[in-house]
């Protein structure tokens, strides 16, 4: 499963990265499906933006509440800064 969380993860990345954001969402929500993924910030983090960039608001600022309170703001640290200032308020 571990494997498996990270090849979901990669290909979400790789996903958005491309700018497919339906199927990078989609690798995300897989991911999130393995043991012990709730508890990686990462996969919120890429859960959020993808959101973010679909324009979900709400789905994107609940993903990214949660890579905040695992990892807190350091994970932000190599995205755009509009990700972190959805939540920001909420803190």
């Amino acid at each position: 499963w571990e494997i498996a969380l990270h090849v979901y993860t990669a290909l979400g990345d790789c996903c958005f990265n491309l700018g497919n954001y339906p199927t990078a969402n989609s690798y995300y929500n897989k991911a999130l499906l393995c043991p012990d993924a709730v508890e990686c910030g990462y996969v919120w983090l890429g859960l959020g933006q993808s959101f973010y960039e679909l324009e979900n608001m709400e789905k994107a600022k609940d993903a990214l509440m949660s890579a905040y309170m695992l990892e807190g703001k350091e994970i932000f640290e190599d995205v755009d800064e509009k990700y972190f200032n959805i939540i920001k308020d909420h803190i």
